[in-house]
């Protein structure tokens, strides 16, 4: 349709217009969709004894750190795949 056949049936009537009956949103109550993941962060994660395997199920279990009897690692995953930086103690 054309804007002018559009305007022609609203004039004439033949448009019905949808109305919004929802209630307002409470705007005083502050939803935080990050709440989740804030907590999630705040944790403290658990030192594995070996690398992780799997597939990480949320974006914060894409992060491992793990202890393989003297070698620290931290472990990323990264597209499916665990990828794994050593770490070293600074002093």
């Amino acid at each position: 349709m054309t804007p002018e056949e559009i305007n022609k049936k609203i004039e004439a009537g033949e448009v019905q217009f949808l109305e919004d009956n929802r209630e307002p949103l409470n705007t005083e109550q502050k939803i935080d969709e990050n709440d989740d993941l804030f907590f999630k962060l705040r944790r403290i994660k658990p030192i594995l004894s070996s690398a992780p395997q799997g597939r990480a199920v949320s974006f914060i279990d894409q992060i491992a750190f793990y202890d393989d009897a003297g070698t620290k690692k931290m472990a990323i995953n990264i597209g499916g795949s665990w990828y794994s930086v050593s770490l070293t103690l600074i002093t």
